[in-house]
């Protein structure tokens, strides 16, 4: 039980702050309140009470007015004090409140929409949440923790709670409607997807192939029509150009939007993307929220195919190496779609009624307008003996043409009779269209590489040592050991030569041919000791960013690992703020996956254990549980060619965590566990020990085995408090709570819980604090203290509110345990509405975990309901 009660120290000083926070604690003292007793009827936390009237800093008005209501204060009274402290505390005041309702018809996204909603309520004279809820017909339409979740979510509300919202607020019925219209345009606009392209800078020729490619897209629009179209050609040759700017042109036909993956089968990623990898990244670019992303591939496919349906949109399949990477990626319905393929090699024969076009090397005409874009007619038509000898040793490759062509766009002074010079002087033109390598585009590398300033020359050979698919300037620095400034003028330079591409802002990649060449450079002019360095250089740059990301997105799932220093030169990025670590994150993904494939393959073995580590908190919010389990199996091979027990054990722990999480492989979960449970006695790290035992404990607990799971729980807590791990000893009271409760021994249970929450409470751990509120809300319930259950689900509800609803599957058991408690004290109604509240979460999960007793089941759930 948290202590509740206690007076507030004041805090030294009289000033505006302190007086406001004397006057609510007044308040509260008035009416005879715990603040427990204060959050059951404010609809807020016990915390989020506590610090209003702690004096610290200043609260928002929503939770000053629902303190105020909660002890029926006077709101004249505390206003002018609220807004006293504010001014003193350096905090803005909200204006007074509009004389007018927003106008929903001026929002653009579902954020905007939210922001309305605020506006709404400032413009009703911010009533509580409860009185929000008291308004809506008595019903609980407008639960105070919902309110607040809506309230802090760039999501688009559920249009019955905006409609009862609204209601609350004073609108009209014919206003209510237009906000009802202004949710569905929204609603309808979200369907689409956003991928579109930019069309290629000074792209030129090509006229036969755009016409035959939207001579294509005319069947589309025949009924029922989905049509894929597969486009090959050697490399070089500018499939992906060809594709990008049709594609581009065509974009407004798809009025749902665009696609777009590069599916890396173009030989120079260790491993093409599979087309199971490909779906789940789609569906993320469909806007589905993780949480409702099932863990099976085919389930995976069948949502993707099931959003597409009836939808008109543009899939662009780039760089594809097999048929079999592309058929998980094809709409399973009729619906006006195109699927553009580029590969290397001839795909349509494997790709059912697929059109095909082969690209062929630029004609002369269209070689000579591609370098009129560049470089200009005058300079061309001026020289027009050494443009011939170009485009012939460029051999009609567009990517060689465009390394000539910015050649000599930075040097306006040069003749191109002497570029022409130089050319010939890298070897006579040796290509046929048989050519797998063109030797034309190596010569044109070579000539733009010795241009090169020698700095620059070292980071273009350091950049293929990265894996791909792409880099930032930060990580580039930390990859050559420059300062940031000074490898983003490095980048620049690349870029202007037309060996990198800057394809996002702040992003480079490189064509795969150009990709082949810097690596090939690397292994013949660096060493290989040099190379092993520049690697851990960037693996350092991923790893401590990745930790510091960690310990901003995610602080209470922390376990943490002491990294060694990063190596000389390496500047790892800072993110600022849960926002800016979640972005970098996101962002990151890809190439962190591919980092630890190349840290496991190129003997980096710390990396390619501690890498997975650091990515723990994004595989559990983003649900990429195969991820998480291929990483930790890499990251346990790695760990164990290099007899590394610390990675290792912690390798094992990963696996066995992904495993259990689920709720369904816990067989297979279980020996890993024991495996780092073993790893991390040898090496006599209590932390680990107390960890792997709580996840044991939680195998045990799914299956209904509660004394096995009290056993490792209570080693759990023994090892923690050893160690001195606060968060650790915590988690464990709850563990031996929970496993209490459920085995029978509910008043046994309240100790252990009561403990477990003031320490999380200490630790100002809300993710835990909800946790062990939900804990101690079945305990009281299996006591038959149902009131008491009632607000303690209900404290545990708010503050999953606040956390932003990341986890809704324990929201979803929080709900289906406040109905229980509702149910059995006599409260129907609110028990009906609770059970409901759980089953639209629970819908909104792609794959329900099944997590035995005491958790959410929809079957169960619904059996509870009246038909």
């Amino acid at each position: 039980m948290p202590r509740t009660g206690r007076r507030e120290q004041p805090l030294v000083t009289d000033g505006p702050l302190s007086q406001f926070a004397a006057e609510l604690r007044r308040m509260r003292e008035r009416a005879g309140l715990t603040y427990n007793q204060l959050a059951e009827k404010a609809g807020l936390s016990a915390a989020t009470l506590r610090a209003a009237a702690g004096g610290t800093r200043p609260p928002t008005w929503e939770v000053t007015r629902a303190f105020s209501d909660a002890c029926d204060g006077d709101e004249s009274t505390i206003r002018p004090l609220w807004e006293a402290g504010r001014l003193a505390a350096g905090r803005t005041v909200p204006a007074e409140p509009p004389a007018e309702p927003p106008d929903p018809q001026k929002e653009a996204t579902a954020a905007d929409l939210v922001d309305m909603l605020k506006q709404l309520r400032a413009w009703a004279k911010y009533p509580s949440f409860g009185e929000l809820n008291r308004r809506a017909d008595g019903h609980n339409l407008l639960p105070p923790s919902t309110v607040w979740d809506m309230l802090r979510s760039q999501r688009l509300p559920r249009l019955e709670l905006m409609v009862a919202f609204a209601r609350a607020c004073g609108l009209e019925e014919d206003q209510v409607t237009a906000w009802t219209t202004a949710w569905e345009s929204i609603k309808e606009r979200e369907k689409a997807v956003y991928r579109q392209r930019s069309a290629v800078a000074d792209f030129a020729g090509r006229d036969a192939e755009l016409e035959k490619l939207t001579s294509f897209l005319e069947e589309a629009a025949l009924p029922g029509g989905t049509v894929v179209i597969a486009i090959d050609g050697k490399a070089g040759i500018g499939k992906t150009a060809l594709a990008r700017q049709w594609t581009h042109q065509v974009a407004a036909e798809f009025p749902h939007g665009q696609l777009y993956v590069n599916l890396r089968g173009d030989g120079q990623a260790e491993t093409p993307m599979t087309g199971a990898e490909a779906v789940r990244g789609f569906l993320d670019d469909l806007k589905v929220p993780a949480e409702q992303i099932p863990v099976d591939p085919d389930r995976q496919a069948a949502l993707y195919r099931s959003l597409l349906a009836g939808q008109r949109v543009l899939i662009v399949l780039d760089n594809a190496h097999d048929s079999e990477q592309v058929r998980p990626l094809l709409p399973g319905q009729p619906g006006g779609s195109v699927v553009v393929v580029t590969s290397r090699d001839h795909l349509a024969d494997e790709i059912a009624d697929a059109r095909s076009l082969t690209v062929e090397p630029l004609t002369d005409p269209d070689a000579r307008l591609l370098l009129e874009c560049r470089l200009g007619s005058a300079r061309i038509e001026a020289q027009q003996d050494a443009v011939r000898e170009i485009i012939d040793r460029c051999a009609g490759l567009p990517l060689a043409l465009s390394v000539v062509a910015a050649r000599a766009a930075a040097h306006p002074e040069f003749p191109l009779t002497a570029l022409a010079d130089e050319l010939r002087a890298r070897g006579p033109r040796v290509i046929d269209a048989g050519e797998e390598v063109p030797s034309a585009a190596a010569a044109v590398f070579s000539w733009s590489y010795k241009q090169l300033s020698e700095q620059a020359a070292r980071m273009f050979r350091l950049l293929g040592l990265h894996p791909g698919p792409d880099i930032t300037v930060p990580a580039a620095a930390s990859l050559a050991a420059v300062p940031v400034p000074e490898a983003q003028h490095l980048m620049d330079e690349l870029a202007h030569a037309h060996l990198i591409i800057q394809h996002v802002p702040g992003r480079f990649t490189f064509h795969d041919l150009v990709r082949a060449y810097a690596t090939d450079l690397a292994e013949a002019h660096d060493p290989g000791t040099g190379q092993q360095a520049a690697q851990r250089r960037m693996l350092d740059h991923y790893l401590h960013t990745a930790q510091r990301a960690w310990s901003l997105s995610s602080p209470h799932l922390q376990r943490s690992i002491t990294l060694s220093l990063p190596s000389a030169g390496v500047t790892p990025e800072e993110p600022v703020g849960y926002s800016a670590a979640w972005a970098w994150f996101t962002a990151e993904y890809p190439v962190l996956i591919a980092a630890i494939q190349l840290a496991a393959g190129a003997g980096h073995y710390t990396h390619a254990w501690q890498l997975p580590h650091t990515l723990v908190p994004f595989f559990e919010r983003q649900g990429y549980w195969r991820d998480f389990d291929a990483t930790h199996d890499t990251a346990l091979t790695a760990a164990r060619d290099h007899a590394d027990e610390l990675g290792q054990a912690h390798a094992h722990l990963g696996i066995g965590h992904a495993r259990t999480r689920r709720g369904r492989r816990l067989d297979e979960a279980r020996p890993h566990l024991q495996d780092a449970l073993r790893l991390f006695k040898e090496l006599d790290d209590p932390a680990g020990q107390a960890v792997a035992h709580s996840w044991l404990g939680m195998t045990f607990s799914i299956q209904k085995h509660y004394e096995e799971a009290l056993t490792h729980s209570q080693q759990a807590l023994d090892l923690a408090r050893t160690g001195g791990y606060q968060r650790n000893i915590a988690a464990a009271l709850n563990s031996l709570g929970w496993n209490h409760a459920l085995r029978g021994d509910a008043q046994q249970a309240l100790p252990y819980c009561r403990q477990s929450l003031a320490l999380f409470q200490d630790l100002r751990d809300r993710w835990g604090e909800a946790a062990v509120l939900n804990s101690i809300g079945c305990a009281h319930h299996r006591l038959g203290r149902h009131r008491e259950a009632v607000s303690y689900f209900k404290r545990a509800i708010a503050i999953d509110g606040e956390l932003g609803g990341d986890d809704l599957y324990s929201k979803a058991t929080d709900y289906d345990h406040l109905g229980n408690a509702h149910h059995a004290a006599g409260d129907f109604a609110e028990a009906y509405h609770a059970w409901r509240q759980a089953l639209d979460i629970l819908d909104q999960l792609g794959d329900v975990p099944r997590m035995g007793p005491g958790y959410a089941d929809p079957d169960a759930i619904r059996a509870k309901l009246p038909d």
